[in-house]
């Protein structure tokens, strides 16, 4: 008999064993190693993170895009709407890719470049006011910039504007982004669009005051998708001179608490 076909019947419970479970549980383990330092092993994001502001700039304003997203479709838009509508400071349309391709890694990488870039404002003496707004997986740069520049320097005075935020941290914690959006600001709000599916982007935000505008895409009749709609909603605010300004209205804290809710029918515009 073939001496292998031998140690085979001798150890037939032990290679069904290998066959079965160990072997299959060594490499699931392999992938999930691999999985992890794929996903938090630490990068380099260099003048993304520290980006050129003009000097004397007392005011700033960074808008960060989402997943897979480009500039041009509504980052680049909202700055030039600000831009028209008389904004006083600097505006910032982040553009953050390569690093925010990934689904896995963007919220990852969107919370450090954002630490790192809210630190970067924060030591310049000059800048007062810093307005982050976020969509989707830009929610997390959002909140990055936020905990900066509360660790660089807190009196600074940070407001944060969450478009439809994706929850999911790491690909692993899915509610992680909906108990933490907001936590930090002086003001934050939130735009949502329910009949969005992605997890944690149709939900009302404990830390911020958050404004359903499903109705109003609806009566607008846009073909906007849901993710996409607060975006636009949120672009029609400023067109109008009526998006929220925690510098210009002290009472917004007041008027808009956090965990605070409502819902609209309309857009401004139409």
């Amino acid at each position: 008999m073939n001496p292998y076909a031998a140690w085979l019947r001798r150890h037939w419970l032990m290679t069904l064993a290998w066959v079965f479970f160990i072997l299959p549980t060594l490499l699931f383990l392999l992938a999930s190693l691999a999985l992890l330092l794929y996903t938090w092993w630490p990068r380099e994001y260099g003048a993304i993170a520290r980006p050129v502001i003009a000097q004397d700039t007392r005011r700033v304003t960074v808008i960060a895009h989402g997943l897979r997203d480009r500039l041009e479709h509504w980052a680049a838009p909202l700055r030039s709407d600000l831009e028209a509508a008389g904004y006083q400071g600097s505006v910032l349309a982040l553009d953050w890719r390569p690093f925010s391709h990934s689904t896995l890694r963007c919220s990852v990488d969107g919370l450090r470049i954002g630490r790192e870039l809210g630190r970067h404002l924060a030591a310049r003496t000059d800048v007062e006011f810093v307005h982050a707004v976020g969509h989707s997986c830009g929610s997390f740069v959002v909140l990055g910039i936020c905990r900066g520049v509360r660790e660089a320097r807190p009196s600074l005075t940070v407001q944060t504007t969450y478009l439809d935020p994706v929850s999911i941290y790491g690909g692993l914690f899915w509610r992680w982004g909906v108990r933490r959006f907001g936590e930090c600001a002086d003001f934050s709000e939130a735009y949502i669009d329910t009949e969005d599916t992605i997890p944690g982007s149709g939900e009302p935000l404990p830390n911020a005051y958050t404004v359903d505008v499903t109705a109003a895409r609806i009566a607008s009749g846009s073909d906007v998708l849901p993710h996409v709609w607060p975006t636009a909603y949120y672009r029609r605010l400023v067109a109008a001179g009526l998006q929220p300004d925690l510098e210009a209205d002290k009472t917004l804290t007041a008027q808009r608490p956090r965990g605070g809710f409502t819902a609209v029918d309309t857009a401004p515009g139409g």
